[in-house]
């Protein structure tokens, strides 16, 4: 073999290890568990899922500048991609604070939405989160996962939480099977 073959095919192998690194062969399994509540400082989000991060940025300078921290990055989403359509997508972005952060932070100080994402019955999965590349194979793959995992028993069409701890070393999808109108009404 020649230097330009060793040199694919050591290139090849490195994408597949990066990619096997950041998740992409691991198995998805799901569990029921209950979750939250949760106190969400949030900016609402319409359009495509992938652009909604610079909405995110500007809420944690608003809570930086006032001494104010965060748990964990959380994403709702209030519509499935597949059924309206990418730009369509309703979807809530920001941080979960503590019971002293929500206490300090009112809407109108701040101009971003506080609520309370209610204690809710759930089916979960977590996803590994070592580089910035786990989101888009996290998205790709979980949707799919979660049907093949339901499996006809029946069809869950209301928010999913997807939340990522402050170190970013793992994100968690949760698939509210209760409350769910109140979970869709936090929107309004």
């Amino acid at each position: 073999m020649n230097k330009a073959t060793y040199k694919f095919l050591f290139l090849l192998l490195f994408i597949t290890g990066f990619f096997a690194y950041n998740g992409l062969f691991n198995p998805i399994s799901f569990k029921n568990s209950i979750t939250g509540p949760y106190y969400l400082v949030y900016k609402n989000h319409f359009g495509c899922h992938k652009n909604a991060d610079t909405s995110r940025e500007e809420l944690l300078v608003a809570l930086k500048s006032r001494g104010i921290s965060w748990r964990s990055y959380f994403n709702l989403y209030f519509d499935d991609i597949r059924i309206v359509g990418e730009n369509n997508c309703r979807s809530m972005v920001g941080v979960i604070v503590d019971d002293l952060g929500y206490k300090m932070i009112t809407e109108s100080s701040l101009g971003f939405g506080v609520v309370t994402f209610p204690q809710s019955e759930v089916i979960e999965t977590t996803f590994p989160y070592p580089t910035f590349v786990v989101p888009y194979i996290a998205a790709w793959r979980v949707p799919s996962a979660f049907d093949a995992f339901l499996n006809g028993q029946f069809k869950l069409t209301g928010p999913v939480l997807e939340i990522q701890n402050s170190s970013k070393e793992e994100i968690t999808f949760h698939y509210p099977t209760e409350n769910i109108d109140k979970i869709q009404n936090l929107w309004e």
